[in-house]
């Protein structure tokens, strides 16, 4: 998607790419359809488990990376801010 996405006309930068779906991450889709598992499915336990865990990680870690990237970014980004 990074050749045909554009925001104002303008290409997007692959830092800006990248930021754009890391920040994104959240899981809330993918612990509703855990949720909708029959009850007797074997592997929900397992599922709703590794959904939450990546959610909390996301909630968690990826604001201090997404901190640090913006930081490195161009001057540019931050006298627009």
């Amino acid at each position: 998607m990074l050749p045909v996405l554009r925001i104002e006309s303008k290409k997007l930068s692959r830092l800006d790419f990248w930021l754009l779906n890391f920040s994104g991450a959240r899981g809330a889709v993918s612990i509703a359809l855990i949720l909708m598992l029959p009850a007797d499915f074997s592997y929900k336990p397992l599922f709703l488990t590794m959904a939450i865990s990546m959610v909390l990680f996301s909630l968690i870690i990826y604001p201090v990376i997404t901190k640090r990237m913006l930081s490195q970014s161009s001057p540019i980004r931050e006298s627009a801010s």
